[in-house]
């Protein structure tokens, strides 16, 4: 058992050790009072900062986005503009194939040999007994043409005579003429403007001279092995010199002309062609003071085979139409406006 004097410092002692204690007890509470306000702090902090970094990802990838759609639309518009520089190339190219086509298509004319040809043919025809006549008709015909230019011209007759009772010998047929004509090509072989002159003596039709001026437009549509389509349009002055018979006046026409040819190649050996002109003005009669419509018809058909490499036959056949014809001065009637002439011709082509 403890002394009872010693109490005193028994209970001093308790004391102390009771302060001790609650003064280490407050000390711990305060220490885990931050502790607590710093954990409750920290989730809020933390909450702050995930939103500013989602804001900032999302701003970021718009404008990725908008990066993107730029480049896009930068790469879209230099295509565009490659393929327009592309059309624009082959366009240039296109051009420039044309026009050394056509500058190869010039030189080559102008570097080719002339091409030159020329056709005679010639018939007759000789009747005896009963009917006594003979008749004859022939031509010949030569073209040269060289680059863009083309020269041709041709000759053509007929005379014929025969014995009417009462009356003997006596001319049935007498006709000629010829015709001279300049084309300049302005595409080989297709287009050309055309100047051409002629002349002619029938007197049987009422016509001591015809003489004729051309100038106009050619145009072959088609032209091919086997056929050939051709075209021409122009205008057309004659000078008409009737014979005595016929009066023996003269007058001019003025008009247009038209024409219309169509050839066709079977093979090496047969052929066809048909051509037709057409002349339609008006007329000036000086002596009779009159004026008014005239025209000419004048179509021309020919079948040919050939028999050796220049030898052939032509068989032809020529319409020429007259609207107006001469008056004939004893009877005062017209002549005959409608003329045929039929033939078979042996046909030489010399080149």
């Amino acid at each position: 058992m403890m002394p009872i004097k010693s109490w005193p410092w028994m209970l001093l002692f308790s004391t102390v050790l009771l302060l001790s204690t609650a003064a280490w007890a407050q000390e711990a509470d305060e220490a885990e009072e931050p502790a607590g306000d710093g954990a409750d702090e920290g989730p809020v902090d933390a909450g702050s900062d995930e939103g500013g970094a989602e804001e900032g990802a999302a701003a970021e990838a718009v404008e990725a986005a908008e990066a993107v759609e730029a480049a896009e639309a930068v790469e879209a518009a230099e295509a565009v503009e490659a393929v327009e520089a592309v059309e624009a190339v082959e366009a240039a190219e296109v051009v420039e194939a044309a026009e050394a086509v056509e500058a190869a298509e010039v030189v080559e004319a102008a570097e080719s040999k002339p091409d030159v040809t020329l056709v005679a043919e010639a018939g007759a025809l000789w009747l005896h007994g009963n009917t006594k006549s003979f008749s004859a008709n022939g031509g010949i015909a030569f073209s040269l043409q060289h680059a863009l230019n083309k020269i041709a011209a041709d000759v053509a007759g007929a005379y014929g005579r025969g014995v009417i009772p009462g009356d003997g010998w006596v001319t049935v047929a007498k006709k000629v003429g010829g015709n001279i004509r300049y084309d300049r090509f302005l595409l080989l072989d297709v287009a050309s403007i055309y100047v051409a002159g002629g002349a002619a003596h029938d007197p049987l039709a009422g016509f001591e001279v015809q003489a004729r001026g051309d100038v106009g437009y050619s145009h072959t549509l088609l032209k091919n092995d086997n056929h050939t389509i051709r075209l021409e349009g122009g205008f057309n002055y004659t000078r008409d010199q009737f014979t005595l018979e016929a009066g023996g006046a003269g007058q001019d026409f003025f008009g247009g002309r038209v024409f219309a040819g169509y050839t066709l190649k079977v093979n090496d050996h047969f052929g066809f062609s048909e051509a037709v002109e057409g002349l339609f003005g008006g007329r000036n009669n000086q002596d009779a003071g009159e004026r008014g419509f005239d025209g000419r018809l004048v179509s021309v058909t020919a079948i040919s085979a050939s028999i050796t490499k220049i030898l052939g036959v032509k068989f032809g056949f020529t319409l020429n139409y007259d609207f107006v014809p001469p008056v004939n001065a004893d009877t005062g009637e017209s002549f005959e406006a409608l003329d045929t002439t039929a033939s078979i011709t042996l046909v030489a082509t010399l080149f």
